[in-house]
């Protein structure tokens, strides 16, 4: 029998089983299971392994295609198809990912793993949009913003969109704004032409000029995770070369596929909502520079009757702040006949001069080729006004100087010119251009009513205005009272009242340069100064705004009102 099981087994090689598994089963009638076949063991966990390798990796990018404003409120399904039409592209250091700066934009990237620069070249080739810098950027990632939150103790804002901004307009809670770091670069000019055509960010070139490259990273722990999002529909000129600074993994979606998938109607109308929610976001975060603050249309009767009022308030400051300076009691509201109208033609003027000078350099910003001609453009609605309205502020001054200085009221008007035009320049820019721009800054959480923003923003910007005048002014007011005294002579004067209040214990040595710190920084009337400026700031921009019939019933924000009125600016 023994003979036989191993005749048995000559003839059967596949059957590795020890003749004495054999006779175990046959004298106690158990099968014991044979070794098993490991090649098609080791291909199962292969198997497994990149089944959970890919499943993980489309979760990735699930959770990353959430922070992009394109794919942020599409539904689990629509995304799931999105993701599954998308190409994956590992990537390596060094590598360039898609179009270089000013080709056709092919296709769309959102970066799972690694990290990649965004490098753009100023100057060098037409100006085209970008969907990253300062808007239509990239959410911050749930679970960051999240613990975030949780660290600061308190609760989540919420990640239903994960934008940048808490203000969606009733879109949903989102978590605070964090600004992507922008790097500027000195390169050779010669090399950022190149950028396009090079896959190194060292071959750059060593040519003779140099030029300036913007540049900013995107890819995993950034604030910005995708590039070419609002390009590739239409492959419109890329905003920058592409390049790689780490190995990582990225997935792209070409434009055929993008054009492909907005056919379906609710993938399209996710994309509008997410659209929508960023552009609320930007409207939300739009905050105007100082100098580009557009005017609003001046309604001539709302201003007159809020400066009618407003005169009486500074002719008794103006009183005060006199005879803080030189020590004489003066009428409260004098010459009235000449200063209600007078103050009426002043702030109109100031605000139809500003009006008028913006529609002027709106004309011209699109031919100016240089920032600096830019920013001088810009600096001529702001300061212009308070250079034309010096002489009627002059008229102005003089009504409350006629018991001091006895000189004809026409004459006097122009003691104390040079120091008052400076003055000027700084109060137009506090009620024109500050004013709106504490205004926009309000946080919406400490106040959402117009007015009650208008008039925080106006009580902010007469701080700042009368402090920064209140030397200028009172050089000027010193002058218009005692002309006969030079303007040495007169800041003489403000520097030892200002030493008569040093406190005791200052080194002898140290006084002089003390007083006259103290007398530019702290001087007399300061508080009488800023209290005028803040109480005709908020007369004159709460007044004139709650008499002005155009903004009754209006939904719209001021900033949508003022974009709109000024479409040239940025």
């Amino acid at each position: 029998r023994e003979r036989e099981r191993e005749r048995e087994r000559e003839m059967n090689p596949n059957d590795r089983s020890p003749s004495l598994l054999r006779r175990f089963t046959e004298a106690t009638g158990l099968v014991l299971a044979t070794a098993p076949d490991l090649s098609s063991q080791e291909a199962a966990d292969e198997e497994a392994r990149e089944k959970r390798r890919v499943e993980g990796e489309m979760k990735l990018l699930a959770r990353t295609m959430r922070r992009t404003c394109l794919f942020s409120h599409l539904d689990e399904a629509d995304l799931r198809a999105v993701s599954n039409a998308m190409d994956r592209v590992p990537f390596k250091a060094g590598d360039r990912l898609g179009a270089a700066e000013g080709d056709p934009t092919q296709a769309l990237y959102v970066i799972t793993r690694g990290k990649v620069e965004r490098r753009r070249g100023f100057g060098l080739r037409s100006r085209v949009v970008d969907e990253t810098l300062h808007g239509m950027g990239d959410l911050p990632d749930p679970e960051k913003a999240e613990k975030a939150e949780s660290d600061k103790g308190s609760p989540s804002l919420g990640v239903e969109t994960a934008s940048w901004s808490s203000k969606v307009f009733g879109l949903g809670q989102v978590s605070p704004p964090v600004e992507q770091v922008i790097e500027q670069r000195v390169v050779p000019s010669d090399g950022l032409e190149d950028m396009g055509n090079s896959s190194s960010p060292s071959s750059r070139g060593a040519g003779g000029g140099v030029g300036v490259e913007q540049v900013e990273l995107v890819g995993e722990s950034q604030d910005l995770v995708a590039f070419g999002t609002l390009h590739a529909l239409d492959e419109a000129a890329s905003f920058a070369t592409t390049v790689a600074v780490s190995d990582g993994l990225a997935f792209k979606l070409g434009s055929p596929q993008l054009r492909d998938i907005f056919d379906n109607g609710s993938v399209a109308r996710g994309v509008a909502r997410g659209l929508s929610a960023e552009i609320f976001r930007m409207s939300d975060r739009y905050r105007t520079p100082l100098f580009e603050q557009p005017p609003q249309v001046v309604n001539v009767a709302a201003v007159s009757v809020a400066a009618a009022f407003e005169a009486y308030y500074r002719a008794a400051m103006n009183s005060l702040m006199n005879a803080s300076l030189t020590g004489q009691a003066s009428a409260l509201f004098p010459n009235m006949h000449l200063q209600i109208p007078t103050r009426v033609a002043y702030i109109n003027g100031f605000k139809a001069t500003r009006q008028w000078l913006s529609n002027e350099v709106d004309a011209r910003l699109g031919s100016a080729t240089t920032s600096a001609e830019r920013a001088g453009l810009l600096l001529v609605p702001a300061l212009l006004p308070g250079v034309l309205m010096t002489p009627v502020s002059g008229l102005l001054e003089a009504c409350n100087a006629g018991e001091s200085n006895p000189e004809p009221l026409f004459r006097r008007m122009w003691r104390g010119l040079a120091p008052r035009c400076v003055r000027e320049v700084v109060f137009g820019v506090g009620l024109n251009q500050l004013s709106d721009y504490f205004e926009e800054r309000v946080p919406s959480e400490f106040a959402t009513s117009k007015v009650l923003r208008n008039a925080l923003g106006s009580v902010t910007a007469g701080l700042v205005s009368g402090y920064l005048s209140h030397v200028p002014h009172n050089l000027s007011t010193m002058k218009l009272l005692d002309p006969k005294t030079s303007y040495g002579g007169h800041f003489n004067v403000l520097v030892k009242k200002a030493e008569a209040g040093l406190p005791v214990g200052i080194p002898s040595s140290a006084v002089p340069a003390a007083a006259v710190a103290r007398a530019l920084l702290w001087p007399t009337g300061i508080v009488i100064r800023s209290t005028q400026i803040v109480g005709s700031f908020v007369l004159l921009n709460g007044i004139s705004h709650l008499l002005d019939v155009r903004l009754w019933g209006s939904s719209r924000s001021r900033d949508t009102d003022k974009a709109l009125s000024h479409p040239g600016r940025k």
